[in-house]
């Protein structure tokens, strides 16, 4: 049980690590804010009935992502073909880009809310494992954790569905 503790713990803070920055860069925070051309996409390997497309095109102004050759960018692993299309990217200085814009930052905060919690889940399994070797620990803060564990999942939980609202809207 320790075990699994640790691996969803571990987990937890590697995709929240990756979230955060995605989040950051979604929302404008950080990397060059750009208008990206869908010129060709070529779809990906299937796998279980999903495909995703990577995408090249033009990004305006050239300093959204400036050591890309010529503006030429990459979208890489995007859900549908979006060839032709004009879209809000944030790009980083080598030419990576991502969907920009209220909609993408607000499901990068949705995927924070989830990464968070499977920390703190990792984190109860844990001390739930460490405690169940001492009873004593249990008998005296049992209540106690177990208190604040709910109140922490409720409120990573509130958060998640106040995302989601919004982010269905948008």
């Amino acid at each position: 049980m320790f075990v699994l503790g640790v691996l969803l713990m571990c987990s937890g803070c590697v995709g929240f690590t990756g979230a955060l920055g995605d989040f950051r860069r979604s929302a404008g925070l950080t990397g060059g804010s750009g208008r990206m051309h869908f010129g060709t996409c070529w779809a990906n390997k299937p796998t279980h009935r999903s495909v995703s497309y990577d995408c090249f095109g033009d990004v305006t102004p050239l300093s959204a992502a400036p050591r890309a050759e010529g503006g030429l960018v990459v979208m890489k692993n995007v859900s549908e073909n979006r060839q032709g299309r004009h879209e809000q990217v944030d790009c980083t200085p080598t030419g990576t880009c991502i969907p920009a814009g209220t909609h993408a930052a607000l499901g990068n905060a949705m995927l924070l809310c989830l990464t968070a919690g499977m920390t703190g889940g990792g984190l109860s399994v844990i001390l739930v494992a460490v405690a169940g070797r001492r009873t004593w620990l249990l008998d005296s803060y049992g209540r106690h954790f177990r208190r604040a564990a709910l109140w922490g999942f409720g409120a990573l939980g509130t958060a998640f569905v106040g995302l989601l609202i919004p982010y269905w809207a948008t």
